[in-house]
């Protein structure tokens, strides 16, 4: 049995546009909100807590792990900051 796999066609656009009043970015796919991640601010570092795919985006490799190698690990002191934050 082959496992389904998805794939974005070469035509579309995946724009990633920054909401600062909601403090997160969205994703959108020829202008269809495709998802989302949200995010807070602790000095120099931007917190993402928070990341969603619409169904009918899932599979396509928008919220893949690329940049794993390049972010900080999430601490427990971090966890409790965010906490206050969150409320």
């Amino acid at each position: 049995m082959r496992k389904a796999h998805h794939e974005r066609a070469p035509s579309t656009t995946t724009v990633v546009e920054r909401t600062d009043a909601g403090s997160r970015y969205e994703i959108l796919v020829d202008g269809r909100r495709a998802g989302l991640t949200a995010y807070r601010d602790l000095g120099v570092q931007r917190v993402f807590f928070h990341t969603e795919i619409d169904d009918a985006f899932a599979g396509q490799g928008l919220a893949h792990d690329e940049f794993a190698d390049i972010t900080d690990p999430v601490t427990p002191d971090v966890l409790r900051w965010l906490k206050t934050q969150l409320g």
